[in-house]
């Protein structure tokens, strides 16, 4: 999944925590943070701090992988090669 929000990493924990049967104060208690807390996220707020997001995720069992978009690399020069042959 790409994440490319706040929201979307909430949602996928969640998810995760519905999916584990666990409720907002068992999984904050667990991962060590306020309920309250754990409902803003979970509500999307934007400003949330990525280390209390990694413990979450890591109660959670969930990783987060980081990767170089896919972005295509244009090499000017051979384009212009090949137009010229």
């Amino acid at each position: 999944m790409r994440a490319t929000s706040t929201y979307a990493l909430a949602d996928v924990a969640r998810q995760r925590r519905l999916q584990l049967g666990l409720s907002q104060t068992e999984l904050a208690k667990r991962a060590g943070m306020s309920r309250r807390w754990l409902r803003e996220f979970e509500a999307g707020k934007e400003s949330a701090q990525v280390g209390v997001v990694l413990r979450l995720f890591d109660e959670l069992d969930l990783a987060v992988d980081v990767t170089e978009r896919a972005t295509p690399k244009v090499d000017l020069d051979d384009v212009l090669d090949r137009y010229l042959r």
